[in-house]
Formats: C-alpha cells, structure tokens, sequence
C-alpha cells in the first residue's frame, strides 16, 4: 500500500511543473533553443510560473540572480564586439536565470527527471526516425565523410548525444520509482539515438558515469548492462544498412533491438553485471588508447578544439574581470587566431563564458554548479548529479550552454538542490522586494524579445519581398529597438541605396557599423568599397588584413578590393599588379594559403608526372 500511494504521489504534477515541462520541450523543438528568438516562449511561459508563486522564491536565489544579471550586463555595456549579439546571449542568461528562480519553487526533484526524461524520448523517436529515412533528413542528420550521424532537433552531434545521455539517467530513476516495464522500452529507443550521434567524447563519459550509478544504484545494474550489451550487438548493422540506404529494414532492426533490450537478460545478477561493466570499461580504455595511436586523425576535432581554447588565453587575461562582451568571441577570434578556423563558438563553454562574461561571472556559475553538485550527491539524487556531471564535463569540450534547452535543464537543477535550506530565505522582510525586482526584469526582457521578434520578422518579410520603401519604413521602429545593431545599420544603408540612391547617407550608415562594431570585418568590408580611393586602398588592405590575418577568405577579399578599384579606373594596372604582389608576399608571410593555387600547383603536378611517364 505504502508503495502504491508513493507511486500515485509521484505522478501528481501541479500547473507550474506542467508548464516547466512545455516550456522545456518547446525549445527542444526550436533547434534546442540556441538562437535567441527560439527562447521567447519558454522564457515567456516560466514568467507566467514565476509571477504566479511570487512569494514562494527563494530570496538567496533571487540575490543570485541580480547579481550574475549585473555582472553580465556591465560586461554587454563594455563589449568589444557586436552589441545587439551581445543583447541576444543576455537573454540566453535570463533564460537561465528564470529557470534557476522556477527550480527554487518545485514542491519535488521528479518534475526534474520527468521534464528531461520526455524531452529525451520525443528527441531521441524523432533522431531514430529521421536516421532511418522515414522524414526527411535536413539538419537532423550529419553527414561527417560518410559517417552519418544523427542531430534530431538540436542539429548537432554531440549536444544531441549529451542531452540523451542525461535522459537515459533520468528514465533510470522513474523506472526505479515506477516499475512500469514501459519505461525500459523508452530506455533503449534513448540509447539506441544516443549511440547514433557517435559522439567520441560523450559516450565514453556516459560509459563512465555508468559506472557511479549503477554501484549506488546496484538494483537496475541487470538492465543497463544489458541494454548497452543489446545496443552494441545491433548498432553497428543499423548503421551499415543507412549508409547502404535500406532503411526500412535498418528500422525493424532497431524496433527489434528495442523489444530484446527491454525484454531479454543475458546477464542476470548484480553481481555479474558491475564485474562485465568494469571489464567493459577498461577493455574501451585500451582500445581508445589504440585508435590514439593507429589512427589520430580520429581526433582531429578535438586538438583544434584545444587550439580554439589555447588562442583565446592571452586575450581573455587582458579582461580577464568583466570579460570582452557577451558573444563577442565570433568576431574577435579572427584577431588572434593561428589558424583559418570559422566558427561562432569557442567549443569550450565555460572559459568562452570567462572570455566573454569574465572571471566573476564564471566563478558564480561554476560555483552554483558544484554546490548543486554536492547536494546532489549527499542527498542520493544520482539522476540529477549526473545530468550536472555530464553537462560541466561534456561543457570543457563543447558549447553546450549555448542552447537553451540546457540552460534551462541546468538552471532548474541548480535552483532546486543549491538554494534549500538557506538561513537567508528565513528573512521574509527582503524576499519579497527582491523577488518583484528580478522577475520583473525576466518581465520586461519578454515584452523587448517579442517585440523585437515582430518588428524584424515584418522588416525581414518586407524585404524579402522586394518591398524596399515598407521595410525602410519599418526599419525605423527597429532602429529605435537596437540602436546599436551594426548589422541593421548595414542592412539600412543597402536599403536606401535600392530606393532614393542617396549615397553620402549609405556611406554614413556603413560607417556607423563600423564604429558599432569595430572588430567585426564586415561592416569595413563595405566601408572600404564605398570609401577607397588611389591613396588609400593599400592602407585599407593592410589594415583588413589585421582584422583576421590568418583567415583565408580575408586574402581573397583583399585581392576583389583591388581588383574592383581596378574596375573602377581608382589605380592602373600596373598599380593593380604592384598591389597585388605586395599582398601576396604579406599572404606568404602569414603562412596562409589560397585554395585555387594549391589546386593550380597539385594539377600542375599531376600534368608533369603524366608526361614523364608518356
């Protein structure tokens, strides 16, 4: 009876973890959340919880929160890069603070593992299916040299992997607490979407922690090692047959994997079970320690991770308090890069935090974290110490936290296991006050996102359709919404040059982009073309090529800037040809190699090699 009324009491949900748990999954649909547009409605529908249990939140959790907002703000008012993205990730971080202030108010942990534990298994059907041809591909599919991977809403690898991964721990502990033999079903469809993504770093931290749960939680040992032992028979059959295109069959065997995992034990004693998975682990140790050696290329990814990481040290100790301005590392990477790598995010989320947000800001968050962490543990909630395990490891190699699908996964952890219990939530005096305070600013960060939302979708669509005069006109009102936006100034100044041709006017806009953004090479790429001259351009080509000296796309920019002045009658050809070799020897210099001649050279020697064997 005892067992009946806990299981009943562990499936009553009040509104707010109802709609947590909405909120959880729409921006799991949305790419994940990691675009800032894709975040309105859950931060809108955890505002709602918030307003309505205003007083239940906890005041040490609401100082938490103003004091990590104000930090990141004055870090947004100092950036060094482009304001309005900066704008976008602060709201990834109020986005995160809502969902801390919503944790501090769940009556029980099991909205936790539910909310992640769904989420998990509606990405994890949709992955399969979209891995097995039955939807249409798109994104939710990576096609890596052949090796094709599954994305499922997030659209990428080794997010998609690591959030499965917190889900199967998750399902864990319901099946624990339920024994309804559906979940272990549920369990193996997580799995199996899991290995899919091929994730080189997540699966081995998965395998890893296996090991931490299923010592403390010695009763489901049987089914996990089972599960992962069913999951590897089958997985590898399931991938030929992809690759092969049979996909209808490739969805049987998973269906058919599925029904033995949950059903069949080829191991049936605890006992046995934690001795296998030992023998496993180290038997995955070596073999990982082989490919290493055999075949690093495998690896490949990760050490120009490290070299991400490695170039941006010496810029993060210049501001190394207050950072260099939420989201400004996409645009100041080029500056100080050693190699021609173009991506927007470090791939290492917490010193891309330090790099952008500053020490303080980090040292808060890594400090919630592992206070959480250790509550976790103390408190025997392994599912949730896990899914914080796997997201502060899994973060060091991956940007993680950029998807706000995370942060509200981590946020909600974090605001139930860290803030219990605290001395200063007995001061009702303060509570309140500070409560008001902070949920009004989730508040009015809501009304600006929508708002901003519906004025640019109107701008976007009007120019879309060519309506050039309705979306100048438009452009007014968002203006006034991002007045420091340098790509909408740059946008402003295209659009004025399509309907009145007033050129000292496009020529104004295009240089308030610059001043806007200063390090970012696109808004001086359209100043150099609208304000070269024969004096000038080779002072604007030197000075593009400090912008991003080692990215390749910058020396072929530099030749089209001399070539169009060429066009332009600004410099003769013999100026153009003096340029151009004075560029090329800059290029040389640099170590930066341009793709048509490497090919020219290669055929070249090819051409050379036929003839002496004719």
């Amino acid at each position: 009876m005892d067992d009946l009324i806990k299981n009943i009491e562990y499936k009553k949900f009040n509104y707010h973890e109802i709609i947590l748990t909405v909120a959880l999954l729409l921006s799991l649909i949305f790419t994940g959340g990691l675009y800032w547009y894709h975040c309105i409605i859950p931060i809108l529908l955890i505002a709602i919880c918030l307003i309505s249990k205003l007083r239940q939140i906890k005041s040490s959790a609401t100082i938490y929160s103003l004091l990590i907002l104000a930090v990141s703000v004055i870090s947004l008012y100092n950036t060094k890069g482009d304001f309005q993205t900066g704008v976008y990730e602060i709201e990834k971080i109020v986005l995160f603070i809502a969902a801390l202030l919503s944790g501090t108010i769940l009556n029980k942990k099991e909205t936790i593992t539910y909310g992640v534990y769904i989420s998990s298994v509606v990405c994890a059907l949709f992955g399969i299916i979209v891995y097995c041809g039955l939807f249409e591909p798109g994104e939710y599919l990576l096609n890596d040299f052949g090796q094709i991977r599954l994305q499922s809403f997030f659209k990428y690898a080794n997010t998609t992997a690591c959030f499965f991964a917190m889900g199967y721990y998750s399902g864990l502990k319901v099946y624990q607490t339920t024994q309804k033999s559906f979940h272990l079903y549920a369990e193996m469809v997580i799995l199996i979407a899991m290995l899919l993504t091929m994730s080189k770093a997540l699966i081995p931290m998965f395998f890893v922690l296996g090991l931490f749960y299923i010592y403390r939680n010695k009763e489901i040992s049987c089914f996990y090692v089972n599960s992962i032992i069913w999951s590897l028979i089958f997985i590898i059959p399931i991938i030929l047959l992809v690759e092969k295109r049979i996909y209808f069959i490739s969805f049987i065997v998973a269906i058919v994997c599925i029904i033995l995992g949950a059903n069949v034990r080829i191991i049936k004693t605890e006992k046995n079970a934690i001795i296998v998975w030992v023998c496993f682990l180290i038997t995955g140790i070596v073999a990982g320690i082989v490919l290493l050696v055999v075949k690093p290329y495998l690896f490949t990814t990760f050490s120009q991770r490290i070299t991400y990481m490695a170039d941006s040290l010496e810029t993060l100790l210049k501001n190394i308090i207050i950072g260099s301005g939420p989201g400004s590392w996409r645009v100041l990477k080029y500056s100080f890069q050693s190699a021609g790598y173009n991506v927007l995010y470090m791939h290492n989320s917490i010193l891309q935090f330090a790099f952008e947000n500053g020490i303080v800001f980090t040292f808060l968050l890594i400090g919630l974290i592992c206070k959480s962490l250790w509550v976790s543990v103390k408190k025997k909630n392994d599912e949730l110490a896990i899914i914080l395990l796997l997201l502060l490891s899994h973060s060091f190699i991956d940007f993680d936290l950029s998807f706000g699908t995370m942060l509200i996964v981590l946020g909600v952890v974090c605001g139930k296991e860290a803030f219990e219990n605290n001395k200063m939530d007995e001061h009702r005096r303060i509570k309140l006050p500070f409560s008001i305070i902070i949920v009004s600013c989730i508040c009015l960060s809501c009304v600006y996102m929508v708002t901003e939302y519906r004025v640019r979708a109107s701008f976007e669509k009007a120019c879309l359709e060519e309506a050039y005069d309705e979306a100048l006109e438009k452009s007014n009102t968002l203006e006034w919404l991002c007045p420091r936006d340098s790509i909408l100034q740059l946008n402003i100044a295209s659009l004025i040059e399509k309907t009145s041709g007033e050129i000292p006017e496009v020529k104004s806009r295009i240089d308030k982009a610059r001043v806007l953004s200063p390090a970012d090479p696109v808004p001086y790429e359209a100043y150099v073309y609208y304000n070269m001259n024969e004096k000038n351009l080779k002072q604007f080509c030197l000075t593009y090529i400090n912008m991003r000296p080692r990215y390749e796309g910058t020396h072929q920019t530099v030749k089209n800037f001399i070539n169009r002045a060429f066009e332009r009658s600004i410099i003769n050809e013999e100026k153009r040809n003096a340029l151009l070799e004075e560029m090329g020897e800059i290029r040389f210099d640099l170590k930066v190699y341009d793709r048509d001649e490497l090919l020219d050279r290669i055929m070249n020697q090819r051409q050379k090699e036929r003839k002496e064997v004719e």
